[in-house]
């Protein structure tokens, strides 16, 4: 038995807390779809992912999750995490001067690996960390103003994956050269949230990591 646990922002959600339970209508379903369809043994899924979360509530909803649900003797435990883009659109929204952004951005780097920290905790040694990036388009043109504090921020993350010996999965530039070759309404929706498309390629990233 392998075991895929997803933690994240609206992204993974995707509708699965009201809409499409219990996995969503995003990348998670689509991924769990092929992999019945193609991978020689079982494997079970679960969406933790919550619409608006910051990292600092993804570390609240680690923090009570059942460490038995992450530890499983019995299966093949996969771990995986997307969150940042909430985190980036209170840094740059909430009428913050340049100086309480930058703290900001260092609070989450220090929330970032705690969470990590407590991931990797839970599974032992007997799992694997998906650190996925946080990612956004030039759409509408104002989120240009997001695209260094996403440099900023994927650097960051990228640091603490490999700190904690996670497998990093890039997005940002992939997604934007799939938007810029398909048009950027067939990748996303809004600038921040995919299309199924889109979803597609997040699922595809990850099957190429869990095959």
């Amino acid at each position: 038995m392998k075991k895929l646990i997803c933690f994240g922002d609206s992204i993974t959600d995707c509708g699965r807390l009201w809409d499409d339970p219990p996995l969503g209508a995003g990348y998670v379903s689509i991924l769990e779809k092929r992999l019945k369809e193609t991978s020689s043994g079982p494997w079970s899924f679960l969406n933790c992912g919550v619409d608006g979360f910051t990292a600092a509530r993804v570390l609240e909803q680690a923090q009570r999750f059942p460490a038995g649900r992450l530890s499983d003797p019995s299966a093949d435990v996969w771990v995986s995490l997307l969150v940042g883009i909430n985190d980036i659109y209170q840094m740059l929204h909430t009428n913050r001067t340049p100086k309480q952004q930058e703290e900001m951005m260092l609070r989450f780097r220090e929330t970032y690996d705690r969470l990590l920290s407590l991931l990797e905790a839970f599974l032992s040694g007997k799992g694997q960390l998906l650190i996925m990036e946080p990612f956004a388009f030039p759409v509408p043109e104002s989120n240009l103003l997001w695209f260094p504090w996403l440099s900023q921020m994927s650097k960051m993350i990228r640091e603490l994956s490999d700190l904690h010996h996670g497998r990093w999965i890039p997005l940002q530039n992939d997604l934007l050269k799939e938007a810029k070759s398909q048009g950027f309404g067939n990748i996303t929706l809004d600038g921040v949230h995919l299309t199924k498309d889109g979803h597609r390629i997040l699922a595809q990233k990850m099957y190429d990591l869990l095959i």
